[in-house]
């Protein structure tokens, strides 16, 4: 949208002047919805407010530095491989009954609470969007039943990403 503010703005202040030339009485009234017009159009161009800073996300190092040096780390998002969004840190000891936890983002999944991993398209073929898939871990947790981890639109990328994740339960 914001590529396409400043021409619409252009094409649509030229149209302006263009009608303002051939009548002198409407300029008056024209001006003024220029101006409401150009303000609706600069104001739905500002970013939105989920936009995050840089200096906000939360890093692989910083998921490191909390829970300590991971076993394994499954890429599941490779265009945010570096953020926490895009990674799942494994260990192999620690959770409630020592047998490991994940940590995705800030959620620590213990691995004996598991008890699926499945993907879902939240997309889905409708209307020709693309395919957004997401890894879905079901666990017996009441707190987080489900947790959702975004992992692009290529299907076996995430058929992999599942097995990684299922091997690492074994």
């Amino acid at each position: 949208m914001k590529k396409l503010a400043y021409p619409i703005i252009v094409i649509f202040l030229l149209a302006i002047a263009a009608l303002a030339i051939y009548t002198q009485s409407g300029l008056l009234l024209l001006i003024p919805v220029a101006v409401i017009v150009c303000f609706f159009l600069f104001g739905r161009c500002k970013s939105h407010p989920e936009a995050t800073d840089l200096s906000e996300q939360q890093t692989l190092k910083d998921l490191i530095a909390t829970y300590g040096e991971p076993d394994e780390i499954i890429v599941t998002d490779a265009t945010r491989g570096s953020e926490a969004e895009g990674a799942l840190l494994v260990y192999d000891k620690g959770g409630k009954q020592d047998k490991g936890f994940f940590v995705y983002e800030n959620h620590v999944i213990d691995k004996e609470s598991i008890t699926d991993i499945t993907f879902n398209n939240s997309c889905g073929t409708a209307f020709h969007l693309p395919d957004d898939f997401q890894v879905v871990i079901s666990t017996n947790d009441e707190r987080q039943p489900k947790i959702h981890i975004r992992a692009g639109n290529d299907i076996s990328i995430v058929q992999e990403i599942i097995l990684q994740m299922k091997s690492c339960l074994e």
